[in-house]
């Protein structure tokens, strides 16, 4: 079947195995630069959370993570990963008072769709055509807060 791993796994083994070195505490980051890379699948429904963003705890905002796998073999080699890596960037999402999105203040979130060749008229609609979207090129730079971390940074339409 398409999409079916099969693996088989000894708990036995497993535990009874010797760590030869310590255990990370730090998830391998993707480097910086630009790669070509697609949308994940996010028909899981993992993709969109809510978040409360009043101090009153009553006022709740979208926020969109939109996990990317980075098609680049030299990047996966380099990481020492069997499988394409993937990094995901978050988008708090500007509704009005009738939930609808803001137009005028996602600009991260448009260029994104731009990137894609996206468009739509409303969420359930973007949304649908995300999963597997691709390819585009995404820019992964140092996080401004912690530079332990990484962050896409721009999205560019892939010719």
């Amino acid at each position: 079947k398409k999409g079916t791993l099969t693996m088989s796994f000894d708990i036995n083994a497993f535990l009874s195995a010797s760590v030869t070195e310590p255990i990370s505490d730090k998830a391998p980051q993707v480097p910086t630069g630009r790669y070509m890379a697609r949308v994940a699948d996010l028909s899981d429904g993992k993709g969109v959370e809510t978040w409360i963003t009043a101090p009153s705890g009553n006022q709740k905002s979208p926020r969109l993570a939109v996990p990317f796998v980075i098609v680049d073999e030299g990047v996966q080699r380099a990481m020492g990963r069997t499988t394409p890596p993937t990094k995901s960037q978050s988008f708090f999402l500007n509704v009005d008072s009738a939930n609808h999105l803001d137009p005028k203040n996602n600009a991260a979130f448009g260029q994104l769709l731009a990137a894609l060749k996206i468009g739509g008229s409303n969420p359930g609609e973007i949304f649908s055509k995300l999963p597997g979207a691709g390819p585009l090129y995404i820019t992964i730079a140092p996080d401004k807060k912690d530079d332990q971390y990484t962050r896409v940074v721009k999205f560019e339409a892939a010719a």
